[in-house]
């Protein structure tokens, strides 16, 4: 099984890496088996791209952290992602209850799910298993975090 969770964020909620927002053990209890932060694959890029990559038996998740100016960017992110994420071949629904805006699809050939999700200045990217559930309980553990946090909106 394979996720990849992606979060891009502003400045004031990038203050914790993306291993310190959703920190393995809290991966560990959502996805109900031990995953570890494989640090070859985790890294803080100059790009302001921030990766997170936990490994356990037979699961990938890649959580990453960009970091936008203000909540207009993050709209503008969030549209992007949402046009690179979906196509004809990966229609997209509305999803409720995930941050201010989100979407989930899935992609028949890899048999993996999307959710891109927005909350605040912040949009995240989650690819794995066809398992919505499982990729929304992920995306609403790193908003509860981030709406913990203090953070920038625009006025």
């Amino acid at each position: 099984m394979v996720v990849a969770l992606l979060a891009f964020s502003a400045p004031s909620d990038a203050e914790r890496s993306a291993c310190a927002l959703l920190p393995p053990e809290q991966v560990s209890a959502i996805v109900g088996s031990a995953v570890h932060v494989n640090a070859a694959e985790s890294s803080k890029a100059e790009s302001q791209l921030d990766v997170c990559v936990y490994r356990g038996q037979d699961l990938t998740i890649r959580f990453s952290i960009h970091t936008s100016d203000s909540e207009l960017a993050a709209r503008s992110a969030f549209a992007q992602h949402v046009t690179e994420a979906f196509s004809r071949d990966t229609p997209d629904r509305l999803l409720r209850g995930v941050g201010a805006e989100a979407r989930f699809g899935t992609v028949e050939r890899t048999r993996s799910g999307i959710v891109v999700a927005r909350y605040d200045t912040t949009v995240m990217v989650l690819v794995g298993p066809h398992d919505q559930s499982l990729l929304v309980a992920l995306a609403r553990s790193a908003i509860a975090e981030l709406s913990a946090a203090p953070h920038k909106a625009d006025p």
